[in-house]
């Protein structure tokens, strides 16, 4: 029983490896950590979730929707912004 048990810890382990969560987190075993070092995998972890958040929200998502809404209200004349087809970035 105690080696299914450390199968188990071992495939969970790689599983949060793969696929970039705490295992602590994943599992929710706290077992053998203190309350500073979780508090230390939870900030890291949320830093590390703002950053993929900002550049596949902001850069992926924002930024084209937002020049593409530019685009239309320019060209409907909903807005008027001098030299705007001159100024646009790639």
């Amino acid at each position: 029983m105690k080696l299914i048990r450390q199968l188990m810890r071992q495939q969970l382990m790689a599983v949060a490896t793969g696929i970039g969560l705490p295992f602590e987190l994943l599992t929710g075993d706290m077992k053998g950590v203190s309350d500073r070092a979780l508090r230390l995998i939870i900030n890291e972890f949320r830093r590390r979730i703002q950053q993929i958040q900002h550049n596949q929200i902001v850069f992926q998502l924002c930024r084209p929707v937002w020049q593409r809404w530019m685009d239309l209200a320019v060209v409907s004349g909903a807005l008027t912004v001098p030299d705007y087809a001159f100024n646009i970035e790639p």
